[in-house]
């Protein structure tokens, strides 16, 4: 699994030719464990970032044959404090319009044995964080 990892992070690191865009693009590997990848191209673009994570999953795919790594989500913002411990904006599509979500995984604010004060209080900052915009503070 470790060998898997390390030679796919290789390979959309430096190995990867991308037609697929005109300009020059580095992809960073942020995270990676025994059964994913994310991946930073630092694109605003949903066209080429779609185009791109076809490509990943291709080159992957091929040279991988006994497994398949598919598309989990398109992410313009996130906030990744540990393994399997994030917060993001995640693109979804409806009848082809892109739309945001915030996706939480493995965060305290999503317990059930948590008060709706402090779950709302950490919907709130992580909000604010994921904005992308400047938040004032009175």
């Amino acid at each position: 699994g470790r060998e898997i990892l390390q030679s796919t992070v290789d390979l959309v690191q430096n190995n990867l030719n991308l037609e697929v865009i005109s300009t020059a693009l580095f992809l960073e590997v942020i995270y990676g464990d025994t059964d994913s990848i994310m991946v930073y191209s630092g694109l605003d673009d949903i066209a080429k970032a779609t185009s791109i994570s076809k490509k990943v999953i291709q080159e992957v795919n091929k040279k991988y044959r006994c497994l398949e790594i598919d598309l989990d989500g398109l992410y313009k913002r996130m906030l990744l404090l540990k393994k399997k411990k994030y917060a993001a904006v995640k693109v979804q599509f409806k009848d082809g319009t892109p739309y945001e979500v915030i996706e939480r995984k493995g965060l305290d604010i999503v317990r059930r044995d948590w008060s709706l004060l402090a779950k709302d209080l950490g919907d709130f900052c992580l909000t604010q964080i994921l904005s992308g915009g400047y938040v004032t503070i009175a």
